[in-house]
């Protein structure tokens, strides 16, 4: 450990900090558009309509179930409640759970730094397509009041290096916006 003395800076006073979650409080953190709150019986529908999606269950735990239904959705709001009180919350947006956020602790090491994990790719993928349809060059003329539908259209994608997006003579699947990563055009001659 580092002293103040020794890097030449001073802290400021220590103060006392509300402790995130305690039993008797619902809402964890309010970050303006989303809080973090306890979860709570009734929120099985709206987890059930956002956990049973293949894009969200690609990018979670191998143990996450897909297709997701209303058992896994009870079984989670239970298991949440008791054995992950204080360690695991719904994101809630609206009113509504639509992902979670928590602390899973592991066995030996794993017990004091425990895995952080999330489930917002759908909301993080509909946020990351709106961002690339009012950045583009391209898209960013489209108005603003139509940029929602044009959302809804899209689909997002995960290429592994090497594999063809389009081949030249083909007609195209699509328009491709790349959102991270990149692309190499790789032309053949005709002689070989």
């Amino acid at each position: 450990m580092v002293s103040a003395a020794a890097t030449g800076r001073t802290q400021p006073p220590m103060t006392a900090l509300q402790p995130l979650y305690t039993p008797d409080r619902d809402t964890v953190l309010d970050l303006g558009p989303c809080q973090l709150r306890r979860w709570r019986e009734g929120d099985q529908p709206s987890l059930l309509r956002h956990a049973n999606d293949a894009e969200v269950a690609r990018w979670l735990r191998d143990g996450f179930p897909h297709p997701y239904t209303a058992a896994d959705a009870d079984s989670w709001i239970e298991h949440a409640g008791v054995a992950l009180a204080g360690k695991a919350f719904a994101i809630d947006v609206g009113g509504e759970a639509v992902g979670a956020v928590g602390l899973m602790p592991g066995d030996d090491i794993f017990a004091r730094a425990a895995e952080v994990g999330d489930q917002l790719a759908s909301f993080s993928r509909e946020r990351m397509l709106q961002n690339l349809v009012r950045t583009s060059p391209i898209l960013g003329v489209v108005a603003p009041e139509e940029r929602p539908d044009l959302v809804a259209r899209f689909e997002t994608r995960t290429f592994e290096a090497g594999e063809v997006l389009i081949r030249s003579g083909e007609p195209p699947s699509g328009l491709h916006l790349i959102a991270s990563g990149e692309v190499e055009v790789v032309t053949v001659d005709p002689s070989g």
